[in-house]
């Protein structure tokens, strides 16, 4: 007779990441078991609510903490639009979290551009993977059709299942920044990102008539900001072709930039330039398709310093 041994004597914990945090190769990294306040009073009611607010932005991801009365274990849907009118979000999948027992929750969203009508789009709908599932549905409906409250919408005109949606601005900070210029920032480090198919030809490193006008757009946009300091200039490019190619087009892309900057800057003795090229070494996204190796093709001009220098 076979014998089946299937049972555990331990019990197995399963954790869930509620942030990205970068470690190197080889760090130990500690995870804590979290302290939870007490869940808000109407903890669970069927009149729903939620808030959020930016609490950190890097190169990469804006972070986003909150608070609500839904129940623990509801799983959150979130991305990034960078204006009413644009078709599709920043991001072609949405990241989720999930409420925690004090109702609070945490959510790293990725990003590409701070944008001046952009904003942050937080919601859940029924048909989600919940890890609690049926005791949510039991309490909001198969549709979240018992959802109340000023953030419950219909999902589909017309439709009986609904949904709840918080919007948070993105950043009006940068409402005057220069148009085709994707911006990011990490502490006091501001990234202006320019695509190689606003600047060049493709393959080459001399700057169109469209991306000089572009360059003018950031020396104006730059004096607006009564920025004085070092500004680097940096060129990158994406993994095809080799080192004998890349390296010297990024450099000379840089450069290119660099000098155009300067001829559309009514004054220059308060910055310091910094203009290098670094070829495919530091891609920003994937090589693997077009969309990615478009993205890495780029420029940067960076001002100030960011929050790891």
């Amino acid at each position: 007779m076979e014998t089946y041994k299937t049972y555990h004597i331990e019990p197995i914990f399963y954790v869930s990441a509620a942030g990205v945090v970068p470690v190197n190769n080889g760090e130990v990294y500690t995870i804590e078991v979290p302290d939870f306040d007490e869940p808000p009073i109407d903890y669970g009611e069927t009149n729903v609510w939620i808030d959020g607010e930016i609490v950190d932005i890097d190169h990469r991801y804006v972070y986003v903490e909150g608070s609500s009365n839904l129940i623990e274990g509801m799983l959150l849907r979130g991305n990034i639009k960078s204006s009413e009118d644009a078709m599709h979000n920043q991001n072609p999948f949405n990241f989720t979290t999930t409420i925690k027992k004090d109702g609070t929750y945490t959510i790293p969203i990725e990003y590409k551009s701070l944008t001046d009508e952009g904003f942050i789009i937080i919601n859940s709908i029924a048909g989600l993977n919940h890890p609690r599932g049926r005791v949510i549905l039991d309490t909001y409906g198969e549709e979240f059709e018992n959802m109340q409250g000023d953030l419950v919408r219909e999902r589909y005109a017309g439709k009986t299942e609904q949904l709840i949606e918080l919007i948070i601005p993105l950043n009006p900070e940068y409402e005057d920044a220069p148009d085709q210029v994707d911006v990011t920032r990490d502490g006091d480090e501001t990234k202006l990102l320019l695509s190689d198919d606003i600047l060049f030809e493709f393959g080459k490193s001399d700057i169109t008539e469209d991306g000089n006008r572009v360059i003018q757009e950031i020396a104006t946009w730059l004096e607006t900001q009564e920025y004085g300091g070092q500004i680097k200039i940096y060129g990158h490019t994406d993994n095809i072709g080799g080192d004998d190619i890349n390296q010297p087009l990024s450099e000379n892309r840089a450069e290119n930039v660099y000098q155009s900057l300067l001829s559309h800057l009514e004054e220059t003795t308060f910055f310091d330039f910094e203009v290098k090229g670094f070829g495919k070494n530091e891609p920003i996204a994937t090589n693997e398709d077009e969309e990615g190796r478009q993205r890495n093709r780029r420029v940067e001009i960076i001002l100030g310093e960011s929050s790891e220098n």
